[in-house]
């Protein structure tokens, strides 16, 4: 029968048993008459120490005896079937591991000589059991030379003899039996199982962190590395084993590049590698932290490596494409990726960009937030560039720690234009890196988000509310305090108008748990804050009366919502009203009042009213002249009564002037409240002049205008009387403009009020030794 050999065959897997049973279903019925192939040692069959363990399969059916049995372990055996192998040793100390078929008899006999078939023999096996798995463990080994290894089955009946499977291993007790780690990519990783158990001390050991341990089973590993960046992990520790692995460059005494001894009994071990020489050969030692043989464990033992991602470079940066939810967000990682710029400065701290990648994207709106995930420790740091990958930094987010989210929002983009977004762990170490989600998003605010877009409102006499919302809207001016409360003006939304009068009154009203708040501004949006609103709370209403604008102006109105958070923006509705202004509002217009001798008199306000000249003080009292309203009056007697009476919340001022609008005051009244009455006697006065009667609130606020009364009286004269026969003594005291008398008058004297005139008849005398008999009154009646 021709030998069948299982070659890379890992001899604890299943499949070496397969492979045998099929050797034995192939020769049943011929074996008694087949020779194995190294049925003698000339023909020994090589095998090649291998870690992890692989062998080929073996048979001591038909072989016959070479060589006298040996004793061992106080038992001797029966060699009348032995078959051989050789190996080269490739470290002083090999494993040789032989697996009974678990159909066959065959107990086995492991007899190892060196140099030569019938040289010393130098280690045995004798304590086997029928079929399984059994290791010898051979050590003083002389790496390069060839040893020999029998094989016979203990008994000396042809049912003894079976089927093996057989393979060499060496163990990594030393350095120069390092075993060779292949890296692999994170998907693909696939450790592989070690242990201190028997090891010895290769080295002293080292301080890590700031621990040192006890080399004292340190095993070794090494691998070739295929990029820059690798990382070594130490896994599934057996309990009772806290392991330390040091990582050396070159050489297994070269300098220590790595290491980590970060967790305790159980626990895994990484480092992190940075900076290798593709093509080079890297050193690992593993050793347990301890010095008990308690201490000593198995353990699992892998090394991976990224490649570059596709986006390490910013010429490659990934699209991003910018939605209205973080549903096209894409996965990312900076494992494998190298530094592109310097780290920027983002909240006080600098992070390393040792493994930067890039993204872009083209803003839709110019409302855009950039959200960055982290996942399973890492850390991120978001720089966002305008125009180009060395662009100006437009924003950065580092606010988080590990798994954290950071966030870069935007309320100035450019739609259309392209920006980047740079991405990478805050800290220096490989394991830092890691993976990422990462999606753009964008809003579209309001129309009047910015200022420059306000929506122009138009003044009414009466509320014409406009629908409003601050969602989605950004900021664009700090808040202000008003009322002591100072909000959040994160979403604030703009409006103006043009000032009809010199008072207005914006109303605006929450709609469901939106608090608004009201800030006025004169000229510019950023002009000054003339008047606020911020006193009450959601859904209710805010109102705010400016004063004093220049018609024909131009005054600006900010909304926002009083909280932070998103769900405080919300919608509300906007008015701006004015009172008309009375037509008295200036001296130029006073209003015209005719004095009577009764109590009638006329209605005026001074709502929508404006100043026309300073307050004057009146009773030691100086109030706010800002609603002053105008009239006046021709006097027709010395003497007239002035009343003004205020409506219910108005205290008026009465100021009379003379002559001019700006004449001099000659009387005035302030002496009672709200809803009092003012009341003037003017004397002196010169019939046929004008007066002018100005009235004004005492108070500033728009609830102290109103309406209220006025009136102006004189004393009545006598009745006309018409002169009908001679004055011939005494006086004659008439009101009448006119006296017509048809005889002379004579040794008398008619007087007549000083704005009247006098018209003498034909034929009617007035004089008396040629001197004037009439004479005028400067007061009351004639």
């Amino acid at each position: 029968m021709q030998k069948r050999i299982l070659s890379a065959v890992p001899l604890s897997s299943p499949s070496f048993f397969i492979a045998i049973l099929f050797l034995l279903v192939g020769s049943i019925g011929r074996v008694q008459a087949q020779i194995p192939a190294n049925d003698e040692c000339a023909n020994a069959i090589t095998l090649t120490s291998h870690n992890p363990l692989s062998g080929i399969a073996g048979t001591t059916v038909g072989a016959s005896q070479s060589m006298s049995a040996i004793t061992c372990a106080t038992f001797t055996g029966t060699a009348d079937d032995d078959v051989w192998f050789k190996f080269v040793a490739v470290v002083t100390k090999h494993n040789i591991t032989v697996i009974g078929d678990p159909q066959s008899g065959l107990d086995a006999v492991v007899d190892v000589r060196s140099g030569a078939c019938n040289g010393a023999n130098i280690a045995c096996a004798n304590t086997f059991s029928i079929a399984g798995a059994h290791t010898l463990t051979v050590s003083g080994l002389t790496i390069g030379n060839t040893y020999y290894i029998r094989i016979y089955s203990f008994g000396n009946m042809p049912s003894n003899r079976g089927l093996f499977g057989i393979g060499v291993t060496h163990t990594n007790d030393d350095c120069a039996g390092a075993i060779s780690l292949t890296s692999t990519t994170p998907d693909s990783y696939s450790p592989i199982e070690g242990t201190t158990v028997g090891a010895t001390q290769s080295l002293p050991a080292i301080t890590c962190g700031t621990a040192t341990g006890t080399a004292d089973d340190d095993v070794w590993y090494k691998f070739v590395a295929v990029s820059p960046i690798h990382i070594v992990t130490v896994s599934d520790p057996e309990s009772g084993f806290d392991a330390v692995v040091d990582v050396r460059s070159g050489a297994c005494n070269g300098t220590s590049i790595g290491c980590a001894d970060a967790t305790a009994t159980g626990g895994a071990e990484k480092v992190g590698l940075s900076d290798l020489t593709i093509g080079h050969t890297y050193y690992i030692r593993i050793y347990s932290l301890g010095s008990t043989n308690a201490s000593r464990g198995s353990f699992k033992v892998g090394v991976t490596h990224e490649d570059p991602p596709a986006n390490d470079n910013c010429n490659n940066a990934i699209t991003l494409i910018s939605s209205t939810t973080l549903a096209s967000g894409v996965i990312g990682t900076t494992g494998g990726a190298t530094q592109s710029l310097a780290a920027i400065t983002c909240g006080a701290v600098t992070g390393t960009a040792d493994d930067d990648v890039w993204y872009k994207f083209v803003a839709v709106s110019y409302v855009q937030t950039v959200s960055v995930f982290g996942a399973l420790g890492f850390d991120a740091v978001v720089d966002v560039r305008s125009g180009a990958c060395n662009g100006i930094p437009i924003g950065c987010a580092d606010a988080t720690a590990a798994d954290g989210v950071e966030t870069v929002n935007f309320s100035n983009l450019i739609p259309g234009n392209t920006y980047y977004v740079r991405v990478y762990s805050r800290g220096a170490s490989v394991l830092n890196r890691g993976i990422f989600g990462i999606g753009v998003t964008h809003v579209f605010p309001p129309a009047n988000d910015h200022c420059t877009n306000a929506i122009a409102l138009t003044s009414a006499t009466s509320p014409s509310p406009t629908n409003g919302t601050t969602v989605d809207a950004t900021q664009s001016l700090a808040a202000i305090t008003c009322n002591t409360n100072t909000g959040t003006a994160d979403d604030d939304v703009w409006y103006k108008f043009v000032a009809l009068s010199i008072e207005h009154t914006i109303t605006v009203a929450g709609n469901s748990g939106f608090n608004p708040v009201v800030d006025v501004r004169s000229g510019t949006c950023n002009g000054i804050s003339i008047g606020c609103a911020d006193a009450t709370g959601n859904s209710a209403v805010e109102t705010v009366t400016v004063s004093g604008l220049t018609i024909g102006s131009t005054y600006y109105i900010r909304v926002y919502s009083y909280g932070a958070s998103a769900s405080n923006s919300g919608t509300f509705t906007i008015s701006v009203v004015h009172e008309v202004p009375p037509a008295n509002d200036e001296c130029t217009n006073a209003i015209t009042l005719i004095s009577s001798t009764g109590i009638s008199g006329v209605l005026g306000t001074t709502l929508g009213a404006s100043q026309s000249l300073e307050a004057i003080t009146c009773n030691a009292l100086t109030g706010t002249a800002d609603d002053d309203v105008w009239y006046k009056f021709v006097a027709v007697s010395n003497k007239h009564n002035i009343a003004v009476i205020g409506g219910p919340e108005v205290d008026v001022v009465v100021d009379i002037r003379s002559g001019a609008c700006n004449g001099t005051t000659i009387a005035c009244s302030d002496a009672t409240k709200e809803a009092g009455k003012e009341e003037l006697t003017l004397s002196n006065l010169i019939i046929g002049n004008t007066y002018y009667i100005r009235v004004y609130s005492f108070g500033n606020a728009r609830a102290n205008r109103g309406q209220f009364g006025i009136l102006i009286n004189h004393e009545e004269c006598p009745a006309t009387a018409n002169i009908t026969q001679p004055i011939t003594s005494g006086t004659v005291t008439m009101k009448a403009i006119q006296i017509t008398a048809t005889n002379q008058v004579s040794e008398a004297k008619v007087t007549y009020r000083g704005a009247d005139s006098v018209t003498l008849q034909p034929g009617f005398k007035a004089t008396v030794n040629t001197s004037n008999v009439f004479q005028a009154i400067i007061a009351g009646c004639p």
